[in-house]
C-alpha cells in the first residue's frame, strides 16, 4: 500500500501517522503529473472518435444530474447552449453521460458514458482546444486541474470555489455581447503580453465560445500549471465571489483578486427566504445578487422575482435598488452581506433614509464588529477576547505569536465573517503555508487555539435593549477537511440551549462594547464563541447580520426572522395576501386559518387572572402557593408519591436522565416515533440515544423490538442504562410487556407522559409506571470518592474484557497466518544465524569505541577548562577536534563493516524469499487487525471517553493513601 497526499502539508502528517511505515507519495492535488501531461499523442482517440482536424470542446463529469436543488447542477443545459452557436469545425465531447442522455444530443456533441482508467482520461483532456467546466456551485474541481496538467486551459464560471485560482495568470473574461472581446480575444491578448494563461474565469456565464479557437487564442499550458496550484486545489473558502482588477483595454489582469460577499445565492438568505415562506405564503419575495449563477435563483419556490444587481460598491447600485424598491412595492429588506450592510449604514448617515425599512446595526457599530482588529482593539485588556496578534503577509511576526499566542493557533481574516482564511495552524511552517495562499487577504488576526465548546448566540437589540437572547451549542465547527487541519466557519447547528453563562456573557460583551464607544446597539448581532480549557467564554466573532442557522432556530421557537419582520411593520403595512385584493387580511391569520393543529395553546379563561393575583401578592419567584397546589392535584391525580413542576417534559426527562446517573458514552433507548423532545435530552447528557421501532396497535415502542435491541447491545458490551417508552397522542404505550423486559435485564424506565395527561392503562394513570432498580445507590450516602473507585473500577474492567475480546478474536482469525509467520521468522533467524552474530560483535565494538573517545573528550574538554592561556586553549580545541574527528573515522569504519554484512546477508535468495513472505504476512495481518478493532471502534472510543471524564472530575480525596491502594490495585488487576 502507498499512502498519497495531495500536498506536502497532508504527506508530512502521514509520515507522522500509524501510516508512517509505508512508504508515503505526494502527489499534489491528487492529479499525476506523469498521467496527465501534455507530450503523448492523441491520434488513435481521434481515430476512435471519428475525428479529423476539428476543434474540441471537453466537458467531464461523474455524473450529469440535479443536485442541491438544480436541475443544472454541471451545466449540462449550458452545453446544449454553447452546442447551437459552434462553427462546423468545432465539436463538443462530454465524459460522463449516461446512454439515454446521450439520445438527445444534438450532432455536434459526442457522448462517451465513462473511462475506464486515467490514462484514457487524460488522453481526452491532451486531445481537446479547451476544457469548459460550466458548474455553477462546485469548489475548485479536480477537473479543472485534471485539464491544466495535461497542457489544455480551462474555462469555468465565476462561481462556488473557482475565483480562488485567481492571481496574476489568471484572466478574466468581462461579459459583453461582442464576441471579439469573448473568452478568445482576452486570452489571445494576455498571450500577447507575456502571461501564461493557466485559467479564463467567465463573468456571468458569458462563455464567448466560437472566439476560443481563433488561432492566437488557442493556448497550450504547460504541466507546471498543477505545481503553480499546488495550494490552491485543497483550499475551500466560503468567501462568495473575488474579482481581480483587468485593464478594461486590454483584458490583462492589473492586480490580485479581492473577496466580496454574495446575496440570495448564500445560505443565510436562502434560510431567511425559506422561514418567511413557511411563516407568510401568501407574501411575495424579490431576491437580488451581484451574481447571474447565485444558487438561490435556482431553487424552486424560493422567491418570486429575482434581479442581478451591481456591486455595492458601483457607482449604479442604489439607482437600481431604488427602481427595484418603488417597481415592486418593497415593503421591508433583509440586508445579508455585512459590505452592502455598510454602504446602507454610509446612505442612512448622509440621507437619513434607507431606500426602504430595514433593521441593521448603527454604521460605526458595524464597521467595528466587522473588523475583527477593531473589535479587539476596543476589548483589548477584557476577559471576553482571547489572546490575539494581528498580521499580514508582509509582516508575518512570527516572534510575536510565538511568545504571545504560542502554537496552535487560529488565524483568520481580519475583516469579513465565515470561514475566510481560517484555520487552525500546527507549526510556523503552517502559517508561512497559509499565508502564501491567501498572500493577496491584506490582514490576519492569529489568535490562541480554544479547545472547549464552540458556541453562538443570537441577540436582538431595539435602540440599545436586549429583546431577545437566545444561545446554541454548535454539534459542527468545519466547513471544509483540508490540510494540515480543518477550515471553519459554516457552523452546523447543533441544540439551543438556555444557558445563563453563555446569555449572560454576551449581553455584558455588548454593554462593555458600548460603554467604551458610545455607540447604543441595534438590530440583530450573532456571536461566535468558544470555550477555553477551564470553560471560560471567548469571543471569536461578532456578526452584525442573521446566520445561516437562523431559519433552524425560528423552528426550533427563536424567530428572529418573524421578529424584524414584525418590527419593520410600524413602518408600513405588509404581507398583504394577493389573492383577494378586496380583502386585507395578515398571511399569518391565514396560515392559522388553512391548517388543523395537533395541539394549539388551550386558555382556561382564568390564566389572566392567576397572574394579577401572583403579582399582587408578591409571589413571582421562587416559587408561590400556585405551583404548589398545582403540584399537590398532579400528585394526587396521577396518584404518585411526589410530582415536582419543571418548565417542560423535556426538562423532566432530563433531570430523570441526571439523576439515573447517565453518564456520556452510556446507551439510552427512546422510540423512533415521538417528539424530538423524547430524545434529546440523551444527547444533553452525553449519552447516546439507541432507536426502537413503533408497534401498529398503539403507534408506541414495540416491545418485542425493545428486547431484540438489549440483546443485541448486551451482546456487544453497551448494556443500556434506561429505556424512555412514550405514551404518543395520549395513546399509552404496552406498558405490561415494556416493565417486565426492563425487570429482566434490570434497565431503568423514564416514562414520557407529557401528552397522557389524564389517560390510563389497566386503570392506572400513565406516568406511574417508573421502575428504578437503582434508587438505593442514588439516595444512599455513598461517598462520591467511593462511588468514583466503583465507576473507575467498571471501566477499566470493561475495557480489559473489551481488549481480550477483540485479541481472541484477532488470534482465531488469524491463527494460521500467525503460525505460518512464526515458522518463517525461525527459519530467517537459523539462517542468518551466522552473520547475526558478526553484526553484534561489531556493534559492541562500535559502542566500545564510541564510549572511549567520549571519556577522552571529556577529558581534553577538562584541560581546556584549565587552560591558561591563549596557546594553551589553541592546543586543548585542537586535541578536541582531532579526538571528535578520529571517533567518526573509526565509526565509519565499523558502520562500513556492519553495512557489507548487512549487504552480503541480506542478498542471500533464501534471506530475501523469507523476508518478503515475512512482509506480506505482517501486512495481512495488520489489514485483518485494523478490520477488526474497526468493528468495535464504537465501543473502543466510549470507554476511553468514560475514562477522560473519570480523570477529569477525581475528587481530591482520592490522593489519600487509602484510595490511593484502591486505584492502584484496579490498574493492576481491574476485573478482581
Amino acid at each position: 500500500m502507498t499512502p498519497v497526499g495531495v500536498c506536502h502539508w497532508i504527506g508530512d502528517h502521514l509520515k507522522e501517522s500509524f501510516l508512517k511505515n509505508y512508504p508515503i507519495e505526494v502527489i499534489y492535488n491528487g492529479i499525476n503529473t506523469e498521467v496527465f501531461n501534455p507530450d503523448s499523442d492523441v491520434s488513435s482517440l481521434r481515430s476512435e472518435l471519428q475525428l479529423t482536424d476539428e476543434k474540441i470542446i471537453l466537458g467531464a463529469a461523474n455524473v450529469w444530474n440535479s443536485r442541491k436543488g438544480l436541475a443544472n447542477f454541471k451545466g449540462l443545459d449550458d452545453f446544449i447552449e454553447i452546442s447551437g452557436k459552434l462553427p462546423p469545425k468545432v465539436k463538443i465531447v462530454l465524459i460522463g453521460p449516461t446512454k439515454e442522455q446521450q439520445k438527445d444530443f444534438p450532432s455536434n456533441i459526442i457522448g462517451v458514458d465513462r473511462t475506464n482508467n486515467l490514462e484514457y482520461l487524460a488522453s481526452f483532456y491532451r486531445m481537446a482546444d479547451v476544457f469548459v467546466n460550466p458548474t455553477y456551485v462546485d469548489n475548485f474541481p479536480t477537473t479543472n486541474i485534471e485539464a491544466l496538467s495535461s497542457g489544455t486551459p480551462a474555462v469555468v464560471y465565476r462561481t462556488g470555489g473557482c475565483p480562488e485560482a485567481v492571481d496574476a495568470n489568471t484572466v478574466i473574461a468581462p461579459h459583453c455581447d461582442d464576441e471579439i472581446l469573448g473568452c478568445g480575444g482576452i486570452m489571445a491578448k494576455n498571450v500577447a503580453a507575456g502571461n501564461n494563461v493557466y485559467v479564463a474565469i467567465v463573468t456571468n456565464g458569458h462563455m464567448g465560445a466560437p472566439e476560443l479557437f481563433k488561432k492566437e487564442g488557442t493556448i497550450k499550458v504547460r504541466a507546471e500549471a498543477v505545481e503553480a496550484h499546488k495550494f490552491l486545489a485543497v483550499d475551500n473558502m466560503a468567501a462568495g465571489n473575488i474579482a481581480a482588477p483587468i485593464d478594461p483595454e486590454t483584458g490583462v489582469v492589473t492586480g490580485p483578486g479581492v473577496y466580496s460577499d454574495i446575496g440570495i445565492g448564500g445560505p443565510t438568505p436562502r434560510s431567511i427566504a425559506k422561514r418567511i415562506k413557511e411563516v407568510y405564503p401568501d407574501c411575495k419575495i424579490i431576491g437580488i445578487d451581484a451574481n447571474k449563477k447565485a444558487l438561490g435563483f435556482y431553487i424552486k419556490g424560493l422567491v418570486d422575482k429575482h434581479y442581478v444587481v451591481p456591486r455595492a460598491s458601483d457607482s449604479t447600485y442604489w439607482d437600481v435598488i431604488n427602481k427595484i424598491v418603488a417597481d415592486d412595492k418593497i415593503d421591508m429588506a433583509f440586508i445579508q452581506p455585512e459590505f452592502e450592510v455598510i454602504k446602507w449604514g454610509e446612505l442612512f448617515e448622509q440621507s437619513g433614509k434607507f431606500p426602504c425599512p430595514v433593521l441593521l446595526p448603527p454604521l460605526e457599530l458595524a464597521r467595528m464588529l466587522m473588523n475583527k482588529a477593531l473589535m479587539s482593539d476596543v476589548l483589548d485588556g477584557t476577559e471576553y477576547i482571547p489572546k490575539t496578534v494581528k498580521i499580514s503577509p508582509k509582516e508575518p511576526k512570527y516572534d510575536e505569536i510565538n511568545s504571545k499566542v504560542g502554537y496552535p493557533c487560529w488565524i483568520r481574516a481580519t475583516v469579513g465573517s465565515g470561514g475566510l482564511g481560517s484555520l487552525k495552524l500546527n507549526s510556523q511552517k503552517d502559517l508561512e503555508a497559509w499565508l502564501l495562499i491567501h498572500r493577496d487577504i491584506n490582514e490576519f488576526t492569529v489568535s490562541e487555539f480554544l479547545t472547549g465548546r464552540h458556541l453562538a448566540n443570537q441577540m436582538l437589540y431595539i435602540d440599545g435593549e436586549c429583546i431577545k437572547n437566545a444561545g446554541l451549542h454548535c454539534a459542527e465547527y468545519v466547513m471544509a477537511d483540508i490540510a494540515p487541519s480543518k477550515v471553519t466557519g459554516n457552523t452546523s447547528f447543533g441544540r439551543l440551549i438556555n444557558e445563563e453563562k453563555l446569555l449572560k456573557f454576551c449581553e455584558e460583551c455588548i454593554d462593555k462594547i458600548s460603554k467604551l464607544t458610545g455607540i447604543k446597539p441595534h438590530g440583530v448581532l450573532s456571536f461566535d464563541l468558544k470555550e477555553d480549557t477551564e470553560g471560560n467564554l471567548k469571543v471569536t466573532e461578532i456578526n452584525i447580520r442573521h446566520m445561516a442557522y437562523t431559519g433552524i432556530m425560528a423552528s426550533a421557537g427563536f424567530d428572529l426572522i418573524n421578529d424584524t419582520i414584525l418590527y419593520l411593520t410600524g413602518y408600513s403595512e405588509i404581507m398583504i395576501s394577493q389573492t383577494e385584493a378586496s380583502e386585507t387580511k395578515n398571511s399569518s391569520q391565514s396560515l392559522m386559518e388553512s391548517k388543523i393543529w395537533l395541539s394549539s395553546p388551550h386558555m382556561g379563561g382564568n390564566e389572566l387572572k392567576f397572574i394579577n393575583e401572583a403579582f399582587e401578592s408578591n409571589w413571582v419567584a421562587p416559587l408561590g402557593p400556585n405551583v404548589d397546589n398545582f403540584e399537590k392535584d398532579l400528585q394526587s391525580f396521577t396518584k404518585v408519591k411526589h410530582a415536582a413542576a419543571l418548565s417542560s417534559g423535556t426538562a423532566a426527562i432530563h433531570l430523570g436522565l441526571i439523576l439515573l446517573d447517565v453518564q456520556p458514552g452510556d446507551y439510552v433507548i427512546c422510540q423512533s416515533m415521538t417528539f424530538s423532545a423524547s430524545a434529546n435530552p440523551i444527547s444533553y447528557v452525553g449519552a447516546i440515544p439507541v432507536f426502537v421501532d413503533s408497534e401498529s396497535d398503539t403507534w408506541n415502542m414495540c416491545p418485542d423490538s425493545l428486547e431484540k435491541a438489549i440483546k443485541e447491545l448486551i451482546a456487544d458490551n453497551k448494556k443500556p442504562k434506561a429505556i424512555i417508552p412514550v405514551h404518543l397522542y395520549g395513546m399509552p404505550a404496552k406498558m405490561d410487556e415494556i416493565v417486565a423486559i426492563a425487570k429482566k435485564y434490570e434497565i431503568d424506565i423514564i416514562e414520557d407522559a407529557a401528552e397522557a395527561l389524564g389517560s390510563t392503562y389497566n386503570g392506572e394513570p400513565c406516568g406511574s409506571f417508573v421502575v428504578l432498580f437503582i434508587t438505593a445507590t442514588l439516595f444512599s450516602c455513598t461517598s462520591p470518592e467511593e462511588k468514583w473507585v466503583k465507576d473507575y473500577k467498571q471501566v477499566k474492567c470493561d475495557s480489559v474484557k473489551l481488549s481480550e475480546k477483540i485479541e481472541d478474536e484477532i488470534k482465531k482469525d488469524l491463527k494460521d497466518t500467525l503460525s505460518a509467520k512464526e515458522t518463517l521468522e525461525k527459519d530467517l533467524k537459523q539462517l542468518t544465524a551466522p552473520e547475526e552474530k558478526k553484526l553484534a560483535g561489531f556493534n559492541d565494538a562500535l559502542k566500545k569505541s564510541d564510549t572511549d573517545f567520549d571519556k577522552k573528550i571529556d577529558e581534553a574538554k577538562a584541560e581546556l577548562k584549565k587552560a591558561k592561556g591563549k596557546e594553551d586553549e589553541k592546543a586543548a580545541n585542537k586535541k578536541i577536534e582531532t579526538l571528535q574527528f578520529q571517533k567518526s573515522e573509526a565509526g565509519k569504519d565499523i558502520g562500513q563493516k556492519i553495512f557489507v554484512t548487512k549487504n552480503e546477508m541480506n542478498k542471500k535468495a533464501a534471506v530475501k524469499s523469507i523476508k518478503e513472505e515475512i512482509k506480506s504476512k505482517e501486512k495481512f495481518i495488520k489489514e485483518k487487525t485494523e478490520d477488526r478493532r474497526g468493528k468495535y471502534k464504537g465501543e473502543i472510543k466510549r470507554l476511553q471517553n468514560k475514562l477522560l471524564e473519570l480523570q477529569k472530575d477525581k475528587p481530591k480525596k482520592l490522593e489519600e493513601e487509602a484510595f490511593k491502594k484502591q486505584v492502584e490495585a484496579i490498574d493492576k488487576a481491574p476485573c478482581n
